[in-house]
């Protein structure tokens, strides 16, 4: 294993350990990655720039905006309360709902990002509400976001396939 290597595992051992304790704000630690990937000599300048102008970079960074914008004027409150009381107070019954909620998006949306992007704060809404935690849920719903798009991808031929591929045998 060269030193170059070594570098870039330390520094993404310590970006992951960031990320877990979030004493820095995300995007710090990000950013810090990125300049000391840079400045060790990991990648170049291109490479440290280009995910600034990715389409997915662009349209994750979108969706956080509409999720905090929702966050902040109440809707995501009100749409908690209701699948409280849709559910009878029970906590596993919403979490279940939100599981499958972002099985469905999964299936319609192209990036799995997106839909966790979607999903987060609701599920971030549901915990703060029934005083859970939520750290202990919020990794589940990243997994079935993941592993669900693989599986459709997997399967489909192009994006747009990917829910008649999955689905059609049993809509006709």
């Amino acid at each position: 294993m060269s030193t170059q290597m070594m570098i870039c595992m330390a520094i993404f051992a310590v970006t992951l350990i960031s990320y877990m304790l979030n004493k820095i704000p995300m995007w710090l630690t990000a950013m810090f990655s990125m300049a000391l990937l840079y400045i060790t000599g990991c990648i170049d300048a291109n490479g440290a720039l280009a995910g600034f102008s990715n389409t997915n970079t662009i349209l994750m960074a979108t969706m956080f905006i509409v999720a905090a914008g929702f966050r902040r004027t109440s809707m995501v409150d009100r749409m908690c309360s209701s699948l409280m009381k849709m559910t009878h107070g029970s906590f596993r019954m919403a979490y279940l709902g939100y599981l499958l909620l972002a099985a469905l998006l999964t299936n319609f949306i192209s990036s799995p990002m997106v839909v966790y992007a979607i999903v987060s704060p609701l599920l971030a809404a549901l915990c703060d509400t029934t005083d859970n935690s939520r750290s202990k849920y919020m990794f589940p719903i990243m997994v079935v976001c993941g592993v669900l798009w693989d599986t459709a991808a997997a399967y489909s031929h192009s994006a747009g396939g990917t829910v008649q591929r999955l689905y059609g045998d049993i809509w006709l």
